[in-house]
């Protein structure tokens, strides 16, 4: 144990008064974040003292787990198992919600209302959400944090980026309403979802959810944008003569997410963070086509390799079908291939899932035009300015989030809430 774990432990002991622990045991591990940074934190597991004995595979209650990033000495996470806790840190006695917020900006030396602002709150538990002057962001952050009666901390999480306005783009632009219209027009998109109340499929006009930026130039499509890794575009559709003979043999995925000292100390990078090279992006199209061929050998022409990205010491490759069906829920592969080797080593499916719906019963003759679920839909539309973070550019964009959680049914005309569907 080196002199600068012996400091963080001993401080974490004393900060949040853990005087009847005893460290049960440590780990080290690396991050990255949505910039392609690699970040460090030591994770600890405390014992409470009251307890007569642990056992490995339950976590009994007053045990603390806290984790604290390696070269700030920041905290990251804490959480007293049960929400119960034996500690002599008791920071929330009689105090108001200002007065804990003030306490969170000291912890994490963020600010309120700049870079989270609050959600939701109970007595002896609020959330906080990740902003920018008061201004959502995406991917959201959050802070959470619960305390007992009795004052003690029970769980604070910090998650999330919280920008500093350095990251901030400037915006001198106004998204006008013919370039609104025409971006909601075609967001109104016609698809089919599946009804649990009564197995049926029901035929659906919904708002695809979207970031529109105020410029009005670009447009963030809602899945890449909520997703914190960073991921490699590749957009190809994969095609071959013949197929592969041989089974494919599926090998366990192995992950050591745990460092060593010197890999934390010396701020060596995560594998995850290495950008790809032409050689490397060539070499995983050879390697997915070639999956394919024994796996799905008829279906060539059929996949795209959409993106691929690094996760530890493997490549998630992400391929979609190049046409697909009006159902909301598609058809997806995730292959997983040895970064070190490139052998094709696992993969998932969602064909399993998908396959649950095929007793449902089909949807209904379309009635309803989508020039009529328009005008019906259009006083729900909300507009929500936000800022995403464009990978790219390396910076957070002014935009608009177009979203709706109504939607229109192709069938009858009549109005439905989707959470309800």
């Amino acid at each position: 144990m080196g002199q600068k774990i012996q400091t963080l432990i001993a401080d974490t002991k004393q900060k949040f008064g853990l005087v009847e622990y005893d460290l049960l045991n440590y780990s080290l591990h690396h991050h990255v974040d949505i910039y392609g940074q690699t970040s460090y934190t030591i994770a600890m597991e405390w014992l409470s003292k009251f307890e007569t004995g642990f056992d490995e595979e339950k976590n009994p209650e007053r045990n603390a787990i806290i984790d604290i990033d390696f070269h700030s000495g920041r905290v990251v996470r804490v959480i007293f198992v049960g929400g119960v806790s034996n500690a002599t840190y008791a920071p929330f006695i009689n105090k108001s919600t200002d007065e804990i917020i003030d306490w969170i900006e000291k912890m994490t030396g963020y600010t309120y209302h700049e870079q989270f602002q609050l959600e939701f709150e109970e007595p002896g538990h609020l959330l906080f959400r990740e902003c920018f002057n008061g201004i959502p962001i995406s991917p959201s952050g959050y802070i959470k944090l619960k305390y007992h009666e009795s004052g003690q901390l029970t769980t604070f999480i910090v998650h999330g980026q919280f920008p500093c306005k350095e990251l901030i783009k400037e915006n001198h632009f106004m998204l006008t309403t013919e370039n609104r219209q025409s971006i909601i027009e075609q967001q109104l998109t016609f698809t089919t979802l599946p009804s649990n109340e009564n197995k049926t499929m029901k035929s659906l006009y919904a708002i695809e959810e979207i970031f529109v930026a105020y410029s009005g130039d670009k447009t963030y499509p809602y899945e890449f944008t909520v997703q914190d890794k960073p991921d490699t575009p590749v957009h190809k559709i994969l095609s071959w003569a013949s197929p592969i003979g041989r089974p494919f043999v599926r090998k366990p995925i192995q992950f050591n997410k745990e460092i060593t000292l010197e890999q934390a100390t010396n701020c060596e990078p995560h594998p995850s963070t290495r950008l790809f090279t032409e050689q490397e992006l060539v070499k995983c199209i050879e390697v997915t086509t070639n999956f394919l061929r024994q796996v799905y050998p008829q279906d060539s022409g059929k996949w795209i390799l959409t993106t691929v990205h690094r996760h530890h010491h493997y490549i998630q490759a992400i391929l979609k079908l190049v046409e697909s069906n009006r159902f909301i829920f598609k058809r997806k592969l995730q292959l997983s291939i040895d970064d070190r080797t490139y052998e094709a080593i696992n993969y998932l499916d969602n064909q399993l899932l998908l396959d649950a719906y095929d007793e449902y019963k089909a949807a209904g003759e379309v009635l309803i035009s989508k020039e009529v679920a328009l005008e019906k839909i259009k006083p729900y539309i909300q507009i929500t300015p936000i800022y995403v973070f464009d990978k790219v550019q390396k910076q957070y964009i002014l935009c608009e989030l177009i979203d709706c959680h109504k939607a229109i049914d192709a069938e009858s005309g009549e109005m439905l809430n989707l959470a309800d569907v």
